[in-house]
């Protein structure tokens, strides 16, 4: 072997190695991806009651039962599909796209029980439908302004007939969905509905 045949065999290891080193640091990125590719609701007003008594064999929603007297999560029931719409129940309220979302948190003694507790409400929120964060930004309707001191984390109703409203601040943030948490104190029945403008 003369010398240039070793020199073009050197420079040809060379190239294999840092080929392979610049594949490597390539395959090691990490890139973005687009994990949700949805079509939004657009001139539409839609509501939602995260307490409805369901029955998921058969697919009814009832239009009376729509409390829970106890703690509760709304997203903590068995899914099905509603019989009447064809639409998927999961317990959590797509706001794909929503310009406006009101909130509605009542208690009282609907159920029987008494009403002299409290109800905490929260909200929470996902980007994914499986991951939820809680809700930072609730402002109330007897608020004139969006500050600081109007914005809250949870709504309390203590021992009364109420329905507070409260509307979500979506001028920086969207969503995929919202769901209703509820943390009783002692008794009541309570009540969270949500109406979303598209």
């Amino acid at each position: 072997m003369n010398i240039i045949t070793i020199r073009n065999v050197l420079i040809g290891i060379l190239a294999v190695v840092l080929g392979s080193y610049a594949l490597y640091a390539i395959t090691q990125q990490a890139y973005g991806a687009i994990t949700i590719d949805q079509n939004a609701s657009v001139n539409l007003y839609r509501t939602y009651d995260f307490f409805a008594s369901t029955t998921a064999v058969t697919g009814v929603v009832s239009t009376t039962i729509l409390a829970t007297t106890t703690s509760a999560t709304s997203t903590n029931i068995t899914a099905f599909t509603d019989s009447t719409f064809g639409r998927y129940v999961n317990g959590a309220f797509d706001i794909t796209g929503a310009k406006k979302v009101t909130l509605y948190f009542t208690r009282g003694d609907k159920l029987g029980g008494g009403n002299t507790g409290t109800t905490t409400f929260k909200i929470q929120t996902t980007k994914d439908g499986t991951t939820w964060d809680d809700y930072n930004q609730l402002v109330q309707a007897t608020s004139t302004t969006i500050a600081n001191t109007a914005i809250q984390s949870t709504a309390t109703i203590v021992a009364a007939t109420s329905t507070l409203i409260y509307g979500m601040d979506l001028d920086y943030m969207s969503f995929k969905a919202i769901r209703c948490i509820v943390v009783e104190g002692v008794d009541g029945s309570h009540e969270c509905a949500v109406s979303a403008s598209f």
